[in-house]
């Protein structure tokens, strides 16, 4: 009997997650005596939260990302995912893909950084990639561009500045 109600909710936890109908949340015990909880969300992305904070993936921007504090290229978002420690301090990582060639894909992305009013921290340009850490008072952004299959991806690492 036990064996059977597993398996039906091993089934009906998969079917919302391959309908995604909804928001399904899973509390799943550590082997400590503490649990985390697994919520589809109901619109594509999962969030894991724990004791030590949250973590969760999807597509598009992510999940609470601060849009009109950190400027994105314009772009197809991909392989989006938000980190919020228990402490409060969040981070944000996922690609934009673009028509761009690197030098204009980092130029743009960099130059919308700056236009709000971050600076450059630190520059690294290899023949395959460019890397730029640019800063705010609250953010602190590492944007890495390469070539894709058509055009750049411009890779997004966005974290809470240690004050």
């Amino acid at each position: 009997m036990t064996r059977r109600l597993a398996l039906l909710s091993v089934a009906l936890v998969a079917s919302a997650l391959l309908t995604g109908c909804g928001s399904v949340t899973i509390p799943i015990p550590t082997g400590d005596g503490g649990s985390v909880e697994v919520d589809t969300n109901g619109d594509g992305s999962v969030t894991v939260n724990g004791d030590g904070g949250s973590v969760t993936t999807g597509s598009g921007l992510p999940k609470g990302f601060p849009a009109d504090e950190v400027p994105v290229i314009e772009g197809r978002v991909t392989g989006a995912m938000a980190i919020k420690q228990a402490d409060g301090t969040q981070g944000y990582t996922f690609v934009v893909v673009v028509d761009d060639d690197i030098a204009s894909a980092t130029d743009k992305a960099s130059g919308l950084l700056t236009d709000a009013g971050y600076k450059l921290e630190n520059s690294v340009d290899s023949p395959g990639s460019t890397v730029r850490s640019l800063g705010s008072d609250a953010w602190m952004v590492v944007i890495t561009v390469a070539a894709a299959e058509q055009g750049s991806g411009v890779n997004y690492v966005v974290a809470t500045r240690q004050q």
